[in-house]
C-alpha cells in the first residue's frame, strides 16, 4: 500500500508539472463538473496548460488528499505540505492523520515512517514499470505528445481535463488534471489505477517559482533508524544507520 502511494505521488507530479465525467466511486467537490467545455477549445487549452507548466520551476503548497480504496470500500483523508523543483526533486511532508515523509533528490526516493522508526530507500527509475513518469519529471515529456484529451469541464475552482495515455500503461487507468482558469496553472489531479482505486490531491496556498533550499530535497536518517535499501533486491535492514546488503551468491555457491 505504501509503495502504491509513492508511485501515485510521483505520477501525479510527473504529469501535472511536465512541460505539460468524474468516476462515480466518490467525488471530491473540486473535481465535480458544472458545465462542459466546447470541444473547439480542447487544443488551445492543452497548449496553454503546457505553457503554464513549462513556466513552473518550483512550487510550495499545502495539500489535501482523498483516497478511495475499492477493495475495502474505504475513503482515507490526509494532508500536509509539498515542495517541488525541476528537475525530479520533491518533498511530501504528511502531517495528518500520521506523520510520513517522501523525499526525492533526483536520483533516489526516501520514504520515512517515524512511527515505525524506518526509512525505505528506492531508485527513482526503478520505482516505475514504465518510463513515462520519469521522463516527465526530468522535463523530457510533453502533455500533447503523451496524452489525449477525452473531455473537459468547468468546476467550482477551475477546468478539469480528462486525459488518457496514447500508449497503454499498467500503472494508470485514468488521469484528471485540474487547472486554474485564469492562467492554467495546475491546482490538483485525480488518478485512477487499473484496480479501481482513486487518489485526488488539491493544492492550497500555492506559491510558484520561489527559491527552495537544496537541503529540503535531501534526507539525513536520524541515529538508530532502520534503513531498508530497496535499490538492491536482496537488501537487508541497516544497523546503526549503515546500509546492510545480503552478499551476492556466486554461481558455484548455488551449484
Amino acid at each position: 500500500m505504501k509503495t502504491d502511494k509513492l508511485k501515485k505521488l510521483l505520477l501525479f507530479f510527473a504529469i501535472a508539472f511536465s512541460s505539460v465525467v468524474v468516476s462515480q466511486a466518490y467525488a471530491v467537490a473540486e473535481f465535480v463538473c458544472k458545465t462542459d467545455v466546447n470541444t473547439e477549445y480542447y487544443e488551445p487549452i492543452l497548449n496553454k496548460v503546457s505553457q503554464a507548466s513549462a513556466r513552473i520551476k518550483s512550487l510550495k503548497a499545502d495539500f489535501v488528499q482523498e483516497s478511495y480504496l475499492l477493495g475495502l470500500d474505504k475513503i482515507e483523508n490526509s494532508s500536509g505540505k509539498v515542495l517541488f523543483q525541476k528537475t525530479a526533486k520533491m518533498r511530501w511532508d504528511y502531517q495528518a492523520p500520521e506523520k510520513q515523509l517522501f523525499v526525492m533528490d533526483g536520483k533516489s526516493v526516501w520514504y520515512y515512517q517515524p512511527s515505525q522508526n524506518q526509512v525505505m530507500l528506492s531508485d527513482l527509475n526503478a520505482s516505475f514499470k514504465s518510463s513515462v513518469p520519469v521522463s516527465f519529471l526530468l522535463g523530457l515529456g510533453t502533455l500533447t505528445d503523451t496524452f489525449i484529451l477525452q473531455n473537459a469541464c468547468h468546476t467550482q475552482i477551475g477546468i478539469l481535463l480528462n486525459l488518457t495515455l496514447k500508449e497503454s500503461d499498467d500503472s494508470l487507468d485514468k488521469f484528471y488534471l485540474l487547472v486554474r482558469q485564469k492562467d492554467y496553472t495546475p491546482l490538483g489531479a485525480k488518478i485512477v489505477d487499473l484496480g479501481g482505486n482513486e487518489t485526488s490531491i488539491v493544492f492550497k496556498n500555492l506559491v510558484l517559482n520561489q527559491s527552495i533550499k537544496a537541503a529540503e530535497f535531501s534526507f539525513v536518517p536520524p541515529q538508530g533508524l532502520d534503513i531498508i535499501d530497496n535499490r538492491n533486491p536482496v537488501a537487508l535492514p541497516s544497523r546503526n544507520n549503515q546500509l546492510q546488503r545480503q552478499p551476492q551468491l556466486l554461481e558455484e555457491d548455488i551449484l
